[in-house]
């Protein structure tokens, strides 16, 4: 196969680059019974109007789980109205004889 002929061939195999992130319009921590909402948000350092850092995200998520305060932490992005946002529930339970609260 002449060479040129191998590049048109390879050309056509690369993939597109993956789309970028999307740009995180809000960050909505859900309502807590027992944990401070203010608290819970100056651990994630997800900045609103900043394209999504799904592993920076991930990170801080574990750093606030291993806290103990929580049971289970999850995020998810939800696109409507034109609006990205990040949107976490909480829910609380009793451990040990203190009332904590666990992200559903």
């Amino acid at each position: 196969m002449p060479p040129e002929e191998y590049q048109a061939w390879r050309s056509r195999l690369r993939l597109s680059p993956p789309p970028a992130p999307p740009v995180v319009d809000e960050v909505r921590i859900a309502d807590t019974r027992f944990i401070n909402r203010e608290h819970l948000r100056e651990g994630v350092g997800q900045k609103e109007g900043e394209q999504l850092a799904s592993d920076r995200l991930a990170r801080d998520l574990v750093v606030l789980h291993s806290q103990g305060d929580l049971q289970n932490l999850d995020y998810s992005v939800l696109k409507g109205g034109g609006t990205r946002r990040s949107s976490s529930s909480r829910r609380s339970r009793r451990r040990g004889g203190r009332t904590t609260c666990a992200s559903a």
